[in-house]
């Protein structure tokens, strides 16, 4: 799949997402693919969201999924529960605010 059909269905995944499950409250985010991930827990193998003082954050996503948009889905969808909290100011590591709006996701 190329780069750019790669981006554009990975951010009509976000505004789906962000539709269904955030009200569209989630505002733009950059969205990167990397072939940097396989060691350590199941979300650092498939994507993170990075949010740094004086930085825009941002989410990074396997290169292994790109050709499986239910997988891109549910990653896009664990990572975009930190930006919602980030967005919000509360606390956005695995919390309990975190793991229930994670149970919320349905594919």
């Amino acid at each position: 799949m190329s780069r750019s059909i790669q981006d554009e269905l990975i951010y009509e995944i976000y505004d789906k997402l962000n539709k269904q499950y955030f009200n569209n409250s989630l505002p733009y985010i950059r969205i990167l693919w990397s072939d940097r991930f396989g060691h350590g827990e199941w979300f650092k193998q498939f994507g993170d969201f990075q949010a740094q003082p004086g930085k825009r954050p941002f989410i990074r996503l396997s290169q292994k999924l790109c050709n499986e948009p239910k997988e891109i889905a549910k990653v896009l969808y664990h990572e975009m529960v930190h930006f919602w909290l980030y967005v919000n100011k509360r606390p956005w590591g695995h919390t309990r605010e975190f793991r229930k709006k994670l149970k919320e996701f349905k594919i």
